[in-house]
């Protein structure tokens, strides 16, 4: 699920990923929307600079690969122009979404060594600074959290370092932000140890795959190829609806590597893999399980059916 901070870093939104569930609805009047704005910011001043960067190395990239482009834009085109998109599970546009995950999965190696692992610890640094409250990360709290985090590293083979924030209020929120910090609410220490840290696996699981990056690149390809249809303003928002559905899909897939890694995570830190399926379970809670081309996180169903063939092969 995407969550858009109620908090601001001056007067620009700040947009959080947040990689798992909440497990109850927020009030109205707090909520924050499900959904996050691809457009691009109206001043390069207003995005952070890790974005600039991101979106420099992916233009520049996918200028590199103009055959590519076009067979990707013509994708797109042919995608809007056969079939509504309101039909997103028609085969052309899912051949459309397919063309720019194709195309982002062409250009990724060059553009995640442009925009490396340093700059995301940069970016992510820069967003602690201007996110937190005076009331975030009391020290009991943040000691609490660091320690389920330390044990999860001290048996990985990753040396990357992860630093847990615990935000001022009872959810049971997680994400994760840029290379570095992973952000929980405090009902997650609350929750028993190996759920607890079953989550942070989940997390830290997205932070070493890079997984916000990877699928900012696609979110940056699928607005490249809207912008060369700019003739057409139609054709172009419905490209960038196109790019929408191929990140959200990027995301849902995201999600089952984050549960796969982050059971590893905890079986080699000496708690049942088990755990992964038992906090999902209880995050899903009595919600009706959706499945919708627009949602960034599978059925619960779907990530407990590959858990449990993850948990098969690997014994």
């Amino acid at each position: 699920m995407n969550i858009a901070s109620t908090r601001a870093l001056g007067s620009t939104p700040i947009q959080a990923t947040s990689c798992v569930p909440t497990a109850a609805p927020q009030s109205e009047a707090g909520r924050a929307p499900d959904t996050v704005d691809l457009s691009p910011p109206a001043t390069a001043a207003e995005a952070p600079r890790f974005r600039n960067l991101l979106r420099a190395s992916t233009q520049a990239h996918l200028a590199s690969l103009p055959a590519a482009v076009a067979l990707a834009l013509a994708a797109c085109e042919r995608s809007v122009a056969e079939v509504e998109l309101r039909r997103f599970e028609t085969p052309e546009a899912q051949a459309g979404i397919r063309a720019i995950r194709d195309l982002a999965g062409q250009i990724t190696a060059g553009v995640l060594c442009e925009a490396n692992r340093t700059e995301e610890i940069a970016e992510s640094r820069r967003f602690r600074e201007g996110f937190l409250l005076p009331t975030d990360n009391p020290p009991e709290l943040a000691a609490r959290g660091q320690a389920l985090m330390d044990r999860l590293e001290g048996s990985s083979p990753s040396a990357l370092k992860t630093k847990v924030v615990v935000l001022d209020g009872p959810t049971l929120m997680a994400f994760v932000r840029g290379g570095e910090n992973l952000y929980i609410g405090q009902d997650v220490l609350d929750l028993p140890e190996e759920e607890a840290a079953a989550i942070l696996a989940h997390e830290r699981a997205h932070l070493l795959e890079r997984h916000p990056t990877l699928a900012s690149i696609c979110t940056e390809v699928g607005l490249a190829l809207a912008t060369q249809a700019a003739g057409s303003p139609p054709l172009a928002a419905a490209i960038k609806q196109l790019g929408a559905l191929a990140t959200a899909g990027l995301q849902r897939d995201q999600e089952f590597q984050a549960d796969a890694l982050g059971s590893e995570m905890l079986e080699r830190a000496g708690y049942p893999r088990s755990a992964m399926t038992r906090v999902l379970t209880r995050l899903q809670g009595d919600r009706t399980e959706t499945s919708h081309p627009t949602d960034d996180h599978p059925p619960l169903s779907k990530r407990l059916e590959a858990l449990a063939t993850s948990a098969t092969a690997h014994h």
